[in-house]
């Protein structure tokens, strides 16, 4: 999100009291999500987070390659917070 829509959003909820700020986070965390490209063990992979939350509230997700009945298969990872499962 450019900086300047990210000022405007900001503004917005700063500008609510308690129960309103409330009810237009968990509105804002249903439509609004950032997602950042990052490395793990080499792989390119992905993480989104809510919009709000943010700081590694997020789930990460990492391709892989795993063994099923004896076979090679394309599988993924991810993990929620600051972790990889």
């Amino acid at each position: 999100m450019p900086k300047k829509e990210y000022v405007k959003w900001k503004n917005r909820v700063e500008r609510k009291n308690l129960k309103e700020h409330r009810k237009f986070i968990d509105k804002i965390n249903n439509i609004q999500f950032q997602a950042y490209k990052l490395k793990w063990h080499g792989i390119t992979s992905f993480n989104t987070n809510d919009w709000v939350t943010g700081a590694g509230n997020g789930t990460y997700y990492v391709p892989v390659t795993k063994t099923r009945h004896g076979k090679k298969v394309k599988a993924i990872r991810f993990g929620y917070g600051g972790e990889l499962l």
